[in-house]
C-alpha cells in the first residue's frame, strides 16, 4: 500500500521494532534519557518520540532551565527547531511522519506499551490516522473508567 500521508516509515519501523526487541528501552514518562553520547545505540529509554527523534537525527541541546531540539547544518551550525512547550510533541510528530491530534494521544504517558506497538504496526499497514487516533482515544478513556 502506498502511504502519501507523510509518514516516515522507516523512523516508525525502527521505533516499533526497538520497543519490541527492548521493552526495557520504552518508558512512555519520559521523552528520553541517554546515558551517553547522543547516538541510538547508547541504551537510551524513553517515549515513541524521544526515540524516534533520535532515530531521525534530530540532537537535543540542554541549556540550564531550557532544552532545544533541532539539526546541525552543513557547515556544523545548530539550528534550534523545537523548544520547550512545543518540543516533545512537535520534535515527535516530524520524526513520524504523523499529524499532531494523533502525536498527542501516541505520545499520552498513560498509553500502554499494546497500543503503541498495536499504533505502530497500523501505522505502517497504512490504517488513516485518525482512525488509529480515536482507537487510541477510546482505550484512554477505557482506563479511565476502570
Amino acid at each position: 500500500m502506498s502511504i502519501d500521508d507523510g509518514r516516515n516509515i522507516a523512523v516508525i519501523t525502527y521505533v516499533r521494532d526497538l520497543i519490541r526487541e527492548n521493552p526495557d528501552r520504552h518508558d512512555q514518562l519520559q521523552w528520553l534519557y541517554v546515558p551517553g553520547p547522543w547516538t541510538q545505540q547508547c541504551g537510551s529509554t524513553g517515549c515513541v518520540a524521544g526515540h524516534a527523534a533520535l532515530f531521525a537525527g534530530l540532537v537535543r541541546w540542554d541549556k540550564g532551565d531550557y532544552v532545544r531540539v533541532g539539526r546541525f547544518d552543513e557547515w556544523g551550525g545548530a539550528i534550534v527547531m523545537y523548544s520547550d512547550a512545543n518540543l516533545w510533541t512537535a520534535a515527535g510528530a516530524e520524526a513520524l511522519g504523523i499529524n499532531r491530534d494523533l502525536a498527542l494521544e501516541l505520545f499520552d504517558d498513560d498509553v500502554t506499551r499494546d497500543d503503541v506497538l498495536w499504533s505502530l504496526n497500523e501505522l505502517i499497514a497504512g490504517t488513516p490516522q485518525g482512525t488509529i487516533m480515536l482507537r487510541l482515544a477510546d482505550a484512554a478513556q477505557a482506563r479511565e473508567v476502570d
